[in-house]
């Protein structure tokens, strides 16, 4: 949603929250209760591959409570933050569907925040007196979820032997929206030898300047592979397989 649609939105609802002010006092006790409550979200964590904003969709899971009440409408407002700022707000209008633009050149990889939601509604009710009423609510709620958007990950493993003495050296880079290219990543990387269908850690490293080094005394022909763990900001990778 962006910024003018919701500055126009923000508006209307003031103007709302003012008329429907006006009706509360004589509207029923179930009117005071919360007609909407939200759940849960869905929505999918990105994997960042190029510098492109990302369309992605939010969908809302609500629990309705419309006893006493008809007609019923509401506007829901979603944020979505990073670090506490917010990048954009999911707006739910009698829907439970929405999608939201978040650009990482901009505003970067890693956790996203989906929550709190102003939550507005009116509807109709029948007055103590039995006359047709119009009812206004607005609260928060506090429900949240957090998707994630990781630089995918790419990582090579090359082998050297010498006698029985065996060296093998890692890379491994991450996709950076902010520099537009893959730059040099230095997460803690296990190197593992294939053991039947099975595969096993050697050792671990923590690469430096986007490369570590791995050497072993290894008389035998063995196949070797490197993993590197998800974070929160890049995903997980495996790399090829390499026999030496």
């Amino acid at each position: 949603m962006g910024i003018l649609s919701r500055r126009k939105y923000t508006a209307a609802l003031t103007a709302v929250a003012l008329a429907g002010s006006l009706l509360l006092a004589g509207a029923p006790a179930q009117a005071a209760k919360k007609p909407i409550d939200i759940t849960g979200f869905n929505a999918s964590d990105q994997v960042v591959s190029n510098s492109n904003c990302r369309r992605v969709k939010i969908s809302a899971k609500l629990k309705k409570n419309y006893t006493g009440i008809t007609n019923v409408g509401y506007w829901l407002t979603s944020s979505v933050s990073r670090n506490g700022g917010e990048v954009d707000s999911a707006w739910f209008a009698d829907t439970t569907v929405d999608y939201v633009q978040i650009c990482p050149s901009f505003e970067g990889l890693g956790a996203y925040k989906i929550g709190p939601t102003d939550i507005s509604v009116d509807y109709e009710y029948v007055d103590r007196d039995g006359y047709q009423s119009y009812g206004f609510s607005n609260y928060w709620d506090t429900t949240s979820k957090t998707i994630y958007l990781r630089g995918k990950t790419k990582s090579t493993l090359t082998a050297k032997r010498s006698g029985k003495n065996v060296t093998l050296t890692t890379s491994a880079s991450v996709y950076s929206p902010e520099k537009y290219r893959y730059a040099q990543y230095n997460p803690t990387a296990k190197l593992q030898v294939k053991s039947g269908t099975r595969w096993k850690t050697l050792k671990t490293a923590k690469l430096k300047s986007g490369k570590a080094t791995f050497k072993l005394k290894e008389s035998k022909k063995k196949t070797y592979r490197v993993t590197i763990p998800k974070a929160s900001w890049a995903t997980a990778v495996t790399s090829k397989s390499v026999s030496k």
